[in-house]
């Protein structure tokens, strides 16, 4: 199932690959470029890999804004936020984990990207009992 997706995904032009990291993404009619996985082999990781990967995507023709999801237990959060991305809100998956979604308005400069209506109150979309937001301040390590 996982190289059908790979397959779709090259196939759009939609598959980010180099030495030590891959991402997979897809971009909707309305601008919005959704990343799917973005992985970094460890012996790769903190040399800009996953830096470069949302550097190459802000520039996709017609992107409007990122949106990444990042299960809130991962340290990754934390580079989400390093890049520009604001947490904007919480969903939680069937097996109950819960699930950050951090959105990049690519119309705005990543300076100012923390002025962009981030998740004020820890509200789960799926209304269910509210989850504390954190940020680890670990760097992260796993993406």
């Amino acid at each position: 199932m996982i190289f059908e997706a790979l397959s779709e995904s090259l196939e759009r032009g939609e598959l980010w690959l180099r030495l030590g990291a891959m991402c997979r993404w897809h971009l909707r009619r309305d601008g919005q470029l959704t990343i799917k996985e973005v992985m970094v082999e460890p012996s790769h990781r903190r040399r800009g890999a996953a830096t470069e990967i949302v550097r190459a995507l802000s520039s996709v023709a017609g992107a409007k804004k990122l949106l990444a999801r990042c299960p809130g237990d991962l340290p990754a959060n934390a580079f989400w936020e390093a890049v520009g991305f604001v947490l904007m809100a919480k969903e939680r998956t069937k097996s109950g984990r819960v699930v950050n979604v951090w959105l990049r308005d690519l119309s705005i400069s990543t300076a100012t990207a923390a002025t962009n209506e981030p998740c004020k109150s820890p509200e789960m979309r799926d209304g269910s009992e509210a989850v504390e937001a954190t940020t680890p301040s670990t760097p992260p390590h796993v993406l």
